[in-house]
């Protein structure tokens, strides 16, 4: 199965300020910046075609960073401007980029990604023909709508609607269409036992715990 990936990098990260003047994307954890450590770990049936979302005033610095370390296929970039409105629009501006129906969703802020689990993501999701999407859920009921997979087919038209009515939480809107597949977080723990596919970078604490991971 055939995805286009969308790479979510426009939040603001106000929580995370390790260096002052460091967008978290380019944060580098063993030489490698977060975003680039994140593609590097996508299947190849999901490497193709890549869609970076993020703000005009990053830009240069992500096509900096991918020419140093020769990351290809070369990543296409779009803005989420007017200002971050939260990552349903990152979502939307990403699966207007894409070429596939199929559009896997990653954060850039997940450094200890693991290739295998979005291959099982990937397989789980080619079962279900005519699901809109399917997410990750954790056995207290929370949910990863932005590590997923989502259909541009049956999601598109519904995330635009309502974000242009004034919904900023994508599952809100998730919540109001039918056929949304989950799958329990824990199946993953064969291929990533500690899940540390899902540990995302918000804090400076969470940075620093990498290392203890």
């Amino acid at each position: 199965m055939e995805c286009s990936t969308v790479l979510l990098a426009g939040g603001e990260g106000k929580r995370f300020t390790k260096k002052q003047d460091e967008y978290k994307a380019f944060t580098l954890y063993h030489g490698l910046p977060f975003f680039l450590r994140v593609l590097r770990k996508l299947p190849s049936s999901a490497a193709h075609d890549i869609t970076i979302v993020t703000t005009k005033s990053h830009v240069k610095k992500f096509n900096d960073l991918i020419g140093q370390f020769k990351f290809y296929p070369i990543p296409k970039i779009v803005f989420d401007e007017p200002p971050f409105q939260g990552p349903m629009n990152g979502i939307i501006k990403g699966m207007q980029s894409a070429l596939h129906d199929n559009c896997l969703v990653v954060p850039c802020d997940i450094p200890l990604l693991k290739t295998q689990v979005l291959q099982d993501l990937m397989h789980r999701f080619e079962q279900i023909k005519n699901a809109p999407g399917i997410i990750p859920r954790w056995s207290n009921g929370y949910r990863e709508p932005l590590t997923a997979i989502y259909r541009k087919k049956f999601l598109f038209e519904p995330l635009l609607r309502e974000f242009e009515l004034g919904e900023r939480k994508i599952q809100n809107v998730l919540d109001s269409l039918s056929g949304i597949e989950y799958v329990e977080i824990d199946l993953f723990r064969m291929i990533d036992p500690e899940l540390h596919s899902f540990y995302n970078i918000n804090t400076n604490e969470d940075y620093n715990n990498l290392e203890s991971i």
